[in-house]
């Protein structure tokens, strides 16, 4: 089945498609609203699917976790691709929040909005980190996404963003609930833990955090995955390694964090909420 529907060339092929249609300026906003809704939905139906290879993957995950009405936020958006997912998920009557501090990111999300109409995506062009105030972000020309707030990480211009905290944004917006929260800032996702205690308990969302390249973050950032998952423990949060072929399966420590390309997982696990979102993981959650 993985040679018939070769989904890795599919999702490469559909980013192709998705730049045209973006930059093709002459095409008319009646067919780049129609691609969009194909797009976000089709994205979302292809990772929901039980032949995706990646049984664990943040879109997968994203895909069948999400629900209409829901309420996303994306730390660390890049062009959108995850956002778009959320999107399908959410429908018109959801919410989506995306940050994302590189600027041509930010600008190719900006123009998605508009020309597929997702008038309930909400974008912040900003990073999200322990407290407001501003910090230096190293863009990287050569690798975009790995753009980060520590130059050793992949290089890049130093310039000034602003930066919020999710309990400072969430506070100011009344955003006090949320179902998914997605984390990926290039090795800076304890800061945003630390600036997201209040939210995390109030909100109880789930929680996606990247993980990899874990003796880079600790050289760099001086944490390790242990810092993470005292972090997501003390914020009441159920931690679980998500090695991508394998699903998703509960740890008591970082110690059981056995790929270095792998994610993490967390959910409140008390109460009716926390259990009724794990049942829509379905079989993603490993015996």
């Amino acid at each position: 089945m993985e040679g018939i529907l070769d989904f890795r060339r599919l999702v490469l092929l559909e980013h192709a498609v998705n730049k045209a249609v973006l930059d093709g300026h002459g095409l008319p906003g009646t067919l780049r609203g129609i691609y969009g809704a194909l797009r976000s939905r089709g994205g979302r139906y292809v990772y929901a699917s039980p032949f995706f290879p990646d049984k664990a993957s943040p879109n997968v995950l994203i895909a069948r976790l999400l629900k209409p009405g829901d309420v996303y936020i994306d730390v660390g958006a890049n062009e959108g691709h995850m956002a778009t997912i959320a999107r399908a998920a959410v429908g018109r009557t959801g919410q989506v929040h995306a940050f994302e501090p590189r600027t041509s990111a930010w600008e190719r999300l900006l123009a998605m909005r508009e020309a597929y109409g997702f008038d309930n995506m909400h974008l912040y062009c900003t990073l999200v980190g322990e407290a407001p105030g501003s910090r230096v972000f190293h863009e990287c020309a050569e690798h975009p996404s790995s753009s980060s707030l520590m130059a050793g990480w992949a290089g890049g211009t130093p310039c000034e963003r602003p930066m919020v905290s999710l309990d400072a944004w969430a506070a100011g917006n009344h955003v006090d609930r949320a179902e998914l929260l997605k984390i990926d800032v290039e090795g800076a996702e304890a800061e945003v833990l630390k600036g997201a205690r209040e939210f995390l308990r109030a909100a109880s969302p789930c929680v996606i955090l990247e993980i990899r390249e874990a003796e880079k973050r600790e050289e760099l950032y001086g944490y390790s995955l242990g810092t993470l998952f005292d972090l997501l423990r003390d914020a009441g949060l159920t931690a679980f390694y998500c090695p991508r072929k394998d699903g998703l399966h509960r740890i008591s420590g970082p110690e059981e964090v056995t790929e270095d390309d792998a994610d993490m997982f967390a959910v409140h696990l008390e109460g009716q909420r926390g259990k009724y979102l794990m049942e829509r993981l379905g079989r993603l959650v490993a015996a």
